[in-house]
C-alpha cells in the first residue's frame, strides 16, 4: 500500500492491516505521527496501539477512500467527521487540507495516489 508524508512535519498518510499487532485488529487507513515502517506485515508504527489523528476502517490497499466518515481526534476525543478527497491534476504531492487552523500537506512517498502522479485536497477535518 502506498504512504504518504507531510510536506512539512511528521504526519503520515498510510494503511495498517491491524494496528494493535494482534493479528485480529481491524485494516484502517489512517494519519499519524509515526513513520510507517513498511517492512512490517502489521502495526506499521510499532506502538501496539491503534493512536492515530484520523483513521477509517478499509480492507482495500490501493489508495485512502476518498469519501467516508473519519474517526478523527477533535479537541482531546475520537468523534466521526465525514472526509472527502478530491484528485487534483498536479505533479506527484498528496495535498490535505484541514478546515481551521490546520493545513498539512503530504507528498507520495512510495507510490502514485490513483495510479497517476496526482494530488488530492482532503477536506471536512474538525478545526
Amino acid at each position: 500500500a502506498p504512504y504518504y508524508k507531510a510536506m512539512r512535519g511528521e504526519k503520515y498518510l498510510y494503511h495498517d492491516p491491524d494496528c494493535t499487532g494482534a493479528t485480529e485488529g481491524t485494516p484502517r487507513w489512517m494519519i499519524g505521527v509515526i513513520k510507517p515502517d513498511v517492512t512490517k506485515d502489521q502495526d506499521l508504527d510499532g506502538d501496539g496501539l491503534c493512536n492515530y489523528i484520523a483513521g477509517i476502517e478499509s480492507k482495500y490497499t490501493g489508495h485512502p477512500p476518498t469519501r467516508g466518515d473519519w474517526t478523527m481526534m477533535c479537541a482531546g476525543n475520537y468523534q466521526l467527521q465525514f472526509l472527502i478527497l478530491l484528485e487534483v491534476t498536479t505533479t506527484g504531492t498528496l495535498t490535505t487540507t484541514m478546515i481551521g487552523a490546520r493545513t498539512t500537506q503530504l507528498t507520495t512517498t512510495r507510490a502514485p495516489v490513483f495510479n497517476a502522479p496526482k494530488s488530492v485536497t482532503l477536506s471536512g477535518a474538525c478545526a
